[in-house]
């Protein structure tokens, strides 16, 4: 959205005045200002970026380990269709 803004603004700038030098100055000062934004947006927000990067990856990790436990826990499929606990149970019984 940003960079359609200045796109509009630079065509309006060039079109009105028809020179192509001031379009540039332009889209200069758009750069300076954007790059300006993002500065203050890193230096006075990033304990705020800190702890969103620190809940995500806690959830991240959380998720990775319920999976693996939720994986270890559940009986396996083996080739024949059969349950894992199923297939053990059989082979008990014929022993």
């Amino acid at each position: 959205m940003y960079f359609g803004i200045l796109v509009l603004m630079v065509a309006i700038v060039a079109a009105y005045t028809g020179d192509l030098y001031l379009a540039g100055v332009l889209v200069l000062f758009m750069i300076s200002v954007l790059l300006r934004l993002l500065l203050i947006a890193v230096v006075f927000f990033w304990p705020i970026w800190i702890t969103i990067i620190m809940v995500w990856t806690g959830y991240w990790v959380l998720f990775k380990k319920r999976s693996e436990t939720k994986s270890k826990t559940e009986p396996r499929q083996t080739k024949s269709g059969q349950l894992e606990s199923t297939a053990k149970r059989q082979l008990v019984r014929r022993s």
